[in-house]
């Protein structure tokens, strides 16, 4: 593994007409792939395929989600848009962007839709890379990568090398991205001739010399005349030029990073500025946000606006105005609420994923699941006769995800008064929302007792997992009822009828009314038998179940409680695309003067398979 000390990079990609949302203005785009790119690197004279890994850990996409914003032509002055979402898919960094609405995003907006603009371009930096090589081709793989913005370009990468733009290609007027060495002239040894062959032959190979020179002053732009005049050879000059375009490639490239990492720097500054100001405590805040909390919102608006370059003169109705248009204010608005959303949805307890599984869906229609039953038992075959085909009967499971949301906004009241709370507690609130409404959905589909694929309620006397009474005063386990329950897991049949499972229970769900009187039993090592047997042993004492206590049992059945299987056996919460948290989504104000946010999330819940479950009513 090495570190990487290069500059920010840049490939292209093409933006696909499909992926157009007309009515709301967004697009749906790839910005990376793990395509390998070819690139030469002048310090070590090297060239090398490079390769973006799009692993889970090896992209990072914190900076880009959350202060990322699309620019025009990498042009950090001029933003046209937000990213809205970005997400790893297929080898692919993919992302939804929606641009805005001001006169010059409009433009550049139309021409996408029109098709004269199909040119995507992301800026990235690598931190770590790892170099492989085969035969005669060098892999440089990017480990741990940062993509920073993405653009609508112009001009796109040239597809006939596969090499896209970056700061280490600075193309020229003569049309050439970089030097053929296939070109060079190679002067053979020369042979025992006359003099005049000798001659011949040095005019000759000098031209060539001459021809090569010429070729990299029109490819790199530079002046080479005296160096045909001394004599100077191919290689030689080479070298010269080489390291003069090192030179200046690397202060183009301090100059572009210290202007795009200043942005950047900013945008992370504001975001903790107003984080701290909500009274959130942050462990490692941006530089300069301490200086910058000290700004109201109305403040930090004016602010962001001379560093965009925009004008804070004229009525705060403009001012308003332009601030929501054409600079980075919203898009810090929206990194401040999406933190906030996060930490809401963060800190609110959800105690199914202790005991139920996960999956992902693509889309919202009706899903069905296939739970296949065990294959036959093993025939006997004598010498010489046929094997018989085996069969698995199967039965299905039918299940969906639906959105769930709620709108609020930042308005222009709330920006003159200078209230935090609508980017900081509602957020939370309603990320905390989601939350809780992601947890109902999964114990609904236990408490709720629907229908099974065959049409039969999840607990059952048919299911054989199901005891009306627990057969003690307070409805809490027991020996007696947690024994029978273990026992009728074990003895479940599969989907033949032939094959017994011997499924153990590895969770026991019960509503907080019963936890006292539970942890009492489970604690208890010896307990009271029948006559001349006063101590017997708690075969359950101690650690037998992991133990789960919920309130939404109690609001179903405080009396009741369940045991359940491993986590793919019993209950599973689905999430659109497997997106595991709330999204927000944003855009100018119609209804109201500013910003409006929805927060919103996919999901649904369904028990998969009864045999994993069991349930007992209680007292």
């Amino acid at each position: 593994m090495e570190k990487q000390k290069e500059g920010m990079l840049y490939r292209e990609l093409s933006i696909e007409k499909d992926s157009i949302v007309k009515e709301e203005r967004a697009v749906e785009l790839s910005f990376s792939s793990d395509t390998p790119y070819q690139r030469f690197d002048f310090f070590n004279d090297e060239l090398y395929d490079e390769v973006l890994s799009h692993e889970e850990k090896a992209v990072n996409l914190q900076r880009l989600q959350e202060i990322g914003t699309v620019l025009f032509n990498h042009n950090s002055n001029a933003p046209i848009g937000g990213i809205e979402r970005v997400w790893i898919e297929g080898g692919r960094g993919k992302a939804i962007v929606r641009f805005d609405e001001d006169p010059e995003s409009e433009k550049i907006y139309q021409k996408v839709l029109k098709g004269s603009l199909k040119g995507v371009s992301v800026g990235y930096l690598i931190h770590e890379m790892e170099k492989s090589t085969v035969g005669d081709v060098v892999t440089r793989t990017a480990t741990n990568w940062e993509p920073l913005e993405i653009s609508i370009v112009s001009v796109p990468a040239d597809s006939s090398v596969g090499v896209g733009r970056s700061i280490e290609e600075k193309k020229t007027e003569g049309g050439n991205d970089g030097m053929d060495e296939k070109k060079a002239v190679v002067v053979e040894e020369v042979k025992e001739v006359d003099v005049e062959q000798v001659k011949a032959e040095a005019l000759k190979a000098d031209r060539g010399r001459v021809a090569e020179i010429r070729a990299m002053e029109g490819a790199f732009g530079v002046e080479l005349a005296d160096h045909i005049e001394k004599g100077t050879s191919v290689e030689e000059v080479r070298k010269i030029v080489l390291d003069g375009l090192a030179k200046k490639q690397e202060e183009t490239k301090v100059s572009m990073r210290v202007e795009v990492d200043e942005v950047q720097k900013y945008r992370a500054a504001a975001v903790d500025a107003m984080l701290i100001r909500s009274g959130r405590s942050l462990v490692n805040a941006a530089a300069g946000a301490d200086e910058l909390a000290s700004m109201t919102l109305r403040e930090l608006m004016f602010e962001t606006l001379r560093r965009n370059g925009e004008s804070t003169r004229g009525r705060f109705e403009d001012v308003f105005r332009r601030a929501m248009s054409t600079s980075d204010f919203p898009v810090l608005l929206g990194a401040v609420a999406n933190k906030s959303v996060l930490d809401g949805w963060n800190d609110e307890p959800a105690t199914w994923m202790e005991w139920a599984a996960t999956g992902s869906v693509s889309n919202f229609q009706i899903h069905t699941a296939a739970r296949l039953g065990e294959a036959d038992n093993l025939d006997l075959v004598p010498e010489g006769d046929e094997y018989n085909h085996g069969t698995r009967a199967e039965t299905f499971e039918e299940f969906q995800v639906m959105t769930y949301g709620k709108k609020f906004s930042i308005t222009r009241q709330a920006i003159i008064n200078d209230d935090l709370g609508v980017l900081t507690d509602i957020p939370m609130a309603m990320g905390a929302a989601a939350r809780r409404k992601v947890s109902d959905l999964a114990y609904a589909a236990i408490t709720d007792n629907n229908d099974m694929g065959d049409g039969i309620d999840l607990f059952h006397a048919t299911h054989k997992n199901y005891i009306a009474s627990a057969g003690s005063g307070n409805g809490a386990p027991g020996v007696t009822t947690i024994g029978a329950a273990v026992k009728a897991m074990k003895l479940q049949k599969d989907a033949t009828g032939k094959a017994t499972l011997g499924i153990s229970p590895k969770y026991l769900l019960a509503p907080v009314a019963l936890e006292a009187a539970t942890e009492q039993f489970f604690a208890t090592p010896l307990i009271g038998g029948v006559a001349n047997q006063p101590n017997l042993a708690n075969i359950y004492a101690g650690g037998r179940f992991i133990r789960v206590y919920e309130p939404r049992l109690d609001d179903a059945n405080p009396t009741g409680w369940y045991l359940a299987a491993a986590k793919g056996k019993t209950v599973k919460v689905f999430f659109l695309d497997g997106i595991q948290a709330p999204f927000l989504d944003r855009q100018a104000g119609w209804d109201v003067d500013g910003m409006e946010f929805k927060v919103r999330i996919d999901a649904g819940a369904k028990a998969m398979d009864f045999r994993g479950l069991y349930y007992i009513y209680g007292a």
